[in-house]
């Protein structure tokens, strides 16, 4: 049966080509004897079995309807089954084009391949290639427009065709919107939309920039003119609902410069990120500017802030190496003391902004007796308020359970900060009032510290801003206060910190109150941790290792130990001669090590470590003080868990140290915490 079909296909009076296409690859299977006739009569190549089918169409086929036959051919063996089409193949020896036209039908195969059935006629001088020009002009054109369409997923086309002036729409997307005709004249499509669908401020621009002498001008030096402009349609998918924001690509479609594409791409979403990206940039660098001035003037006040005790500590240290009047020399020594606990407040209040600005600063909550802590807090600040004349008033009658659970540490400093400032700003004869009472607040706020003094007042163009970091009111009739600036800033962030809140109400010559709420966790007095107290008795004769390498710092201690509390003082410069002394003493030869943090050679904290791991009953048992400057709340919890027991920040404190000592001692001496390091 299949050669009674290709005898049959030999000997038809018209042209047939069986083609085969199996694994993606197509090629000439037969052409019948009428075929090979009507090549030879047109001086073509003769077609020959085994082609390629696309080598056939390389040589056969004019190459401006190369992509359109290929397109028509891939149809007919993927999807379609069957095709008609015309073509223009190569020019006659007269140059004149030669028109074909095709039928093909594509039947599948047992083994997965697809034959073709091709028949082909030469219609050059039918009526139908004299009017199908521009028509199979345009199919061939719109082929190879969508492949490219297609691949960069641009919103829809059209095609200009510059020998008629004919527009040509080809809509990729079924969304897309504000579309000309399917076909119609170019300036008169350019007439009617742009009122109709371009945003009114967007029109001009559109009127200038798409005249054809505009782009053509434009195309001589630019590969791709690209036009953006916004419709009246809003994309209602984006927040705010923004005009549709396009970009029209042209370009011409062949070396031949005879049609030109126009590309268009909705580019609001694009645009829209672009702005906010823009806004977030903007945002960034405004932040950055803000930081940049807050350096400048962070740097400026520390500048001036740290120069003022400075000035104090050496300007009265000169004084007194001078001074042979020991009254006034102790005087000035009282006052380079007060000059470097300025200079402590001032580091101390730096390093609490850091942790601030950082994200570092974390709460730690424990139990404890908070009517002792109001004591404490008040017996601190009481001594300021009767020096200056002002009469405190405590009231903390209805502060609800003694005991809670919270930050002492910042509970303490928040208060004290209130109070110091009252005290400062109220002149001799008024009152400062401090008081604690319960309340039933918003959400979990149980408690209310108010702070209220007579004093100054704040000026109501100053108040907005009297939280920001260095705020200092200024105005006649205001002292010259010491201090960062700080305080009040640090207050409000530790308010935050504790999920409370912070007002504060003012009038000039009357007086300012503070009001904290705060929820705070009540407790009980079994949930609060024994705390260990400290003793004043002596520590003469207490034997005590100290690893410090900083001469001046090994200086201060050893004379407040020796010269004042009568210990025994060993000295060791590092890490590693700390550790090489313990381990070549008796045991039981040290009382304590005083142990600090930075060192060279080996630092504290290993140092610790090696020390705990000797194989010596008191390696395991000696209490170890860390000396340090960090006072971050993650530096302490790095030297308890290296075995140390308890830590002294520096500048220590003679009496603190002496206090800390004689606590260590006791314990040490009666084992009594039952203590074990293993």
């Amino acid at each position: 049966m299949r050669d009674d079909l290709t005898r049959a296909i030999q000997r038809l009076p018209i042209d047939v080509v069986v083609t085969r296409w199996h694994d993606g690859h197509a090629h000439v299977e037969q052409v019948n004897d009428h075929l090979v006739t009507s090549l030879g009569r047109l001086g073509f190549a003769p077609i020959t079995e085994g082609q390629p089918v696309d080598d056939l169409i390389e040589r056969g086929v004019h190459p401006e309807d190369r992509s359109m036959v290929r397109a028509e051919v891939n149809d007919l063996f993927s999807e379609k089954g069957v095709g008609s089409f015309i073509f223009r193949g190569p020019d006659d020896v007269a140059g004149a084009p030669l028109w074909f036209s095709c039928h093909s039908q594509a039947i599948d195969q047992a083994d997965g391949s697809k034959v073709a059935y091709t028949i082909f006629f030469n219609c050059t001088d039918d009526d139908i290639a004299r009017h199908a020009t521009s028509d199979v002009t345009r199919r061939g054109t719109e082929r190879r427009v969508l492949g490219k369409l297609v691949a960069y997923g641009f919103d829809n086309a059209s095609y200009l065709d510059l020998t008629t002036n004919r527009l040509y729409l080809v809509q990729v997307r079924d969304e897309s919107v504000a579309l000309p005709p399917a076909e119609s004249d170019y300036d008169e499509t350019n007439e009617r939309s742009i009122p109709i669908f371009i945003l009114e401020e967007d029109q001009d621009y559109c009127r200038r920039e798409f005249q054809l002498a505009r782009i053509l001008e434009r195309l001589e030096h630019e590969p791709v003119v690209s036009l953006f402009y916004r419709l009246k349609d809003r994309d209602h998918t984006l927040p705010g609902s923004p005009h549709r924001y396009m970009r029209m690509s042209v370009f011409y479609l062949t070396k031949a410069r005879d049609a030109l594409v126009f590309c268009r791409s909705d580019i609001t979403q694009i645009r829209e990120r672009e702005r906010e990206q823009r806004e977030k940039l903007e945002r960034a660098l405004d932040a950055a500017e803000e930081a940049r001035v807050a350096e400048q003037a962070f740097l400026a006040n520390m500048s001036h802030d740290m120069r003022t005790p400075l000035n104090g500590i050496l300007g009265f240290a000169d004084l007194a190496l001078s001074e042979r009047d020991p009254t006034r020399r102790d005087d000035y020594l009282r006052k380079i003391r007060a000059s470097g606990n300025l200079m402590l407040d001032l580091v101390n209040d730096v390093l609490d902004m850091s942790k601030i600005a950082s994200g570092k600063m974390e709460l730690h909550q424990q139990v404890f007796d908070v009517q002792e802590l109001s004591r404490n807090i008040v017996d601190t600040i009481g001594v300021a308020a009767t020096e200056k004349g002002i009469d405190l008033v405590v009231d903390i009658s209805d502060s609800g359970a003694r005991y809670i659970c919270a930050d002492r540490l910042r509970l303490h400093q928040l208060i004290l900060n209130l109070l110091t400032n009252a005290v400062k700003f109220t002149p001799a004869g008024g009152t400062v009032t401090y008081r604690v009472s319960t309340v039933a607040g918003p959400g979990d706020v149980n408690r209310r510290i108010e702070v209220i003094d007579t004093g100054i007042g704040i000026d109501s163009e100053f108040l907005p801003r009297i939280f920001e970091s260095f705020a200092q009111e200024r105005r006649d009739g205001i002292p010259v206060q010491r201090g960062t600036g700080l305080g009040l800033s640090i207050v409000k962030s530790i308010v935050g910190l504790m999920g409370g809140t912070i007002e504060v109400q003012s009038e000039v010559g009357k007086g300012t109150a503070f009001t904290v709420l705060l929820p705070i966790q009540e407790a009980t007095e079994h949930e609060a941790p024994a705390t260990r107290q400290r003793r004043t008795a002596s520590i003469a004769g207490m034997r005590v290792l100290l690893c410090e390498d900083n001469d001046l710092n090994a200086e201060i201690c050893e004379t407040v130990l020796r010269e004042r509390a009568g210990a025994h003082v060993v000295r060791a410069h590092d890490g590693t001669e700390g550790v090489e002394r313990f381990e070549s003493s008796e045991e039981g030869a040290f009382d304590l090590i005083l142990m600090d943090v930075r060192m060279p050679v080996m630092n504290g904290i290993d140092a610790t470590r090696r020390i705990r791991a000797l194989e010596r009953e008191d390696a395991r048992t000696i209490p170890i003080v860390a000396l340090t400057a960090d006072a971050y709340a993650e530096d302490i919890r790095r030297c308890t868990e290296a075995g140390m027991d308890d830590h002294l920040s520096k500048p220590v404190d003679p009496k603190t140290l002496i206090e800390t000592l004689a606590t260590w001692s006791q314990a040490h001496d009666t084992d009594s915490d039952g203590r074990h390091h293993g």
